[in-house]
């Protein structure tokens, strides 16, 4: 199977598959880390680009998000069209190991992290802060049925996930690239919440 069909039949089951969840997880989330990962690996000058963009155009499939009957069959139809797109076992397994381990959740902190694993890590936490980031926050909240803030001291709230995930994600990043891109979004999250407390405590 030539690169470009495998990447146009990756596209249409992502395309697919991810309508009707939250417009922040959607297809222009895909793209965006597609392009942020392979923009990495190119100004760092090492890592694969066809590895990048197929675990970048899949990173989404294992997130315990999409949990359910959809998942399984996304899953299943992913990996028969890996298996049938002429691609050697090692491209694969890298692969595969990536969009296994390279989520907020999941933790991964091995020794295992190549060019690949780091710029897509990078590009899908860089989606998740700054403008961008803090529109997708909100979008999710939203769409989860959270309030955009509570001030209770054990309030659960779109504000309480930039504490809890968003603001650590700048000191998290594995490349000199995607460092310098998380300081400047880290920044306009900052002055965002800030302004965005200043207007929620306005005096009588």
């Amino acid at each position: 199977m030539e690169y470009i069909n495998m990447i146009a039949g990756i596209e249409n089951l992502i395309r697919n598959n991810l309508r009707g969840y939250d417009t922040g997880h959607d297809w222009w989330h895909i793209d965006r880390v597609r392009r942020m990962a392979l923009r990495i690996v190119r100004v760092e000058g090492s890592g694969d680009p066809a590895i990048t963009e197929i675990s970048s155009l899949l990173h989404e499939i294992y997130d315990k998000k999409f949990s359910g009957t959809g998942q399984r069959r996304l899953v299943k139809k992913v990996n028969r069209l890996l298996s049938e797109s002429g691609l050697n076992r090692q491209v694969i397994d890298a692969v595969q190991f990536i969009i296994n381990n390279i989520s907020f959740s999941k933790g991964y902190t091995g020794k295992y992290i190549t060019p690949e694993f780091a710029a897509v890590q990078d590009a899908d936490r860089l989606d998740a802060i700054g403008a961008i980031g803090i529109a997708r926050a909100f979008n999710y909240g939203g769409y989860s049925g959270n309030p955009l803030y509570d001030p209770a001291p054990d309030g659960r709230s779109t504000i309480t996930h930039f504490y809890d995930k968003l603001l650590k994600l700048k000191d998290m990043m594995n490349t000199a690239t995607g460092r310098k891109m998380a300081e400047e979004r880290h920044v306009f999250m900052v002055e965002f919440l800030n302004r965005f407390m200043d207007e929620w405590q306005q005096p009588y």
